[in-house]
């Protein structure tokens, strides 16, 4: 082959080598809606609440694993319960309305498994999440309806395990696909308002301080998958 052919061959010969790797390195989007539910002793005084998330997935070698990046606004609650204020032989009670929100960002691996339309997979990552946590009580006085409120907010680490399904709907180059995916997002404590810390003072009023508490949710989402 003289110079001139070889020449000609090079845009051939790339984009052979470069079409194989441009698949693979094809990403997905994710988007969808969530119902959030708190679990644990954050359970207790935050109820369910809804979110939306979003997901970046990254083949990797062209295997079955993927780099998987995902984001997450969740907000939970207010719910209110009456609680004994003092300890368990306190004749006294309070009214504790707790509100919470969160956005969580997120990424690890994901592992799937691809049968005709339906794609299985398990994941689990590490980030970090703000989390806010809102709290009033009432009932300390006649005259005080939710008159005090706090909200405590921080940084703190995020771990997350889950599963997803996604069903193939269009596309067969650029797949389309519902995705339902259930995962479990634990976090560092953050403080929220409890009945077994409210000092009183005979001035100010109550003291909101907020107490370390674990931070748990199961997280059930669905939306629209696209690529992958």
């Amino acid at each position: 082959m003289d110079r001139l052919s070889a020449l000609a061959a090079l845009p051939l010969a790339a984009g052979v080598t470069i079409a194989p790797l441009a698949a693979q390195s094809r990403i997905a989007f994710s988007l969808g809606v969530e119902r959030v539910v708190p679990v644990g002793t954050l359970g207790s005084y935050v109820g369910p609440g809804v979110g939306a998330g979003a997901a970046i997935r990254v083949p990797l070698g062209g295997t079955a694993f993927a780099l998987s990046v995902e984001a997450d606004y969740l907000g939970a609650g207010p719910t209110t319960d009456t609680r004994t204020w003092g300890g368990a032989t306190s004749p006294y009670s309070v009214t504790i309305a707790t509100g919470t929100r969160v956005f969580a960002l997120g990424a690890g691996p994901e592992a799937d498994v691809e049968r005709g339309p339906l794609r299985v997979g398990i994941r689990a990552g590490a980030g970090v999440a703000q989390v806010t946590n809102t709290s009033a009580v009432s009932g300390l006085y006649d005259l005080d309806p939710f008159a005090r409120a706090t909200a405590h907010s921080s940084v703190t680490w995020m771990l997350a395990a889950g599963a997803d399904a996604r069903v193939r709907v269009a596309g067969p180059r650029t797949p389309v696909r519902l995705e339902l995916s259930l995962r479990w997002l634990g976090m560092g404590p953050t403080g929220i308002v409890r009945e077994d810390h409210l000092p009183v003072g005979q001035i100010s009023g109550a003291y909101l301080y907020p107490t370390p508490t674990e931070t748990r949710f199961l997280v059930a989402r669905a939306g629209v998958a696209i690529g992958r």
